[in-house]
């Protein structure tokens, strides 16, 4: 977020995607025990709603174009 805040929208945006990606990553691999605040609803459910969350995000942060253009 202090990424997009400092006006590096591409930047900021492959970070919160590649973050989002890694939460599903977490997700899909970790033990139950060791989840926390990630288990929140079915393992299936949260790795394919934050896979594609993800995938959506990266997608806007490599088509969005810079502000100085």
């Amino acid at each position: 977020m202090v990424l997009i805040g400092l006006e590096y929208w591409r930047r900021g945006l492959f970070v919160f995607g590649a973050g989002t990606g890694f939460a599903a990553f977490l997700r899909a691999f970790l033990p139950d025990r060791r989840q926390g605040l990630l288990r929140v609803r079915s393992r299936w459910f949260d790795v394919t709603v934050l896979a594609l969350a993800a995938a959506a995000i990266l997608v806007v942060s490599w088509g969005i174009s810079p502000l100085d253009t």
